[in-house]
């Protein structure tokens, strides 16, 4: 009597080729993933900005004054984080980076973001991001006139938006 099942090689063979799969197949997740989270961490930093400008703009609506220019976001690429502040004091948020994406640089003047009671920011500036296990870079671009807010995953040329 032939008893219906599998035998050792059989089985064998079979764990060895998932084995490859999984090998090929994982690799290519991880970059998916880097390319996620880079993403979320540019339009993270997108989402605060724009949240500030309609802060300031309700400030203004309100008829109340802060000294100078009322927010502020802080950029410290040495712990890849950010801190938006108020009246230069009051700190209302810190952000950090996931481990996988790298505070890069910013052209701000001091690494800051200075918001004006109209919301626009002048002058205009990038904050470059990178994916620490890709290499990839993503840009957030600001733009001094019209206080645009874009993300972009080419270098902005000078004296653009």
């Amino acid at each position: 009597m032939k008893v219906a099942g599998y035998n050792l090689i059989e089985v064998m063979v079979v764990v060895f080729i998932l084995g490859i799969v999984a090998g090929v197949a994982v690799p290519a997740c991880e970059g998916a993933i880097a390319g996620y989270e880079l993403q979320v961490a540019a339009r993270q930093v997108v989402s605060d900005i724009r949240y500030m400008q309609n802060l300031s703009r309700d400030l203004l609506q309100d008829g109340l004054e802060l000294d100078r220019d009322g927010y502020y976001i802080y950029f410290n690429t040495e712990n890849d984080s950010y801190s938006i502040y108020k009246n230069f004091s009051e700190k209302i948020k810190e952000y950090s980076f996931p481990k996988s994406v790298d505070l890069y640089d910013t052209n701000f003047s001091g690494d800051r973001i200075a918001l004006k009671m109209n919301g626009l920011i002048n002058p205009g500036g990038t904050v470059i991001i990178r994916s620490r296990k890709t290499g990839k870079f993503l840009y957030v671009v600001v733009a001094s006139i019209s206080g645009r807010v874009r993300i972009s995953s080419d270098y902005p040329a000078t004296g653009s938006d």
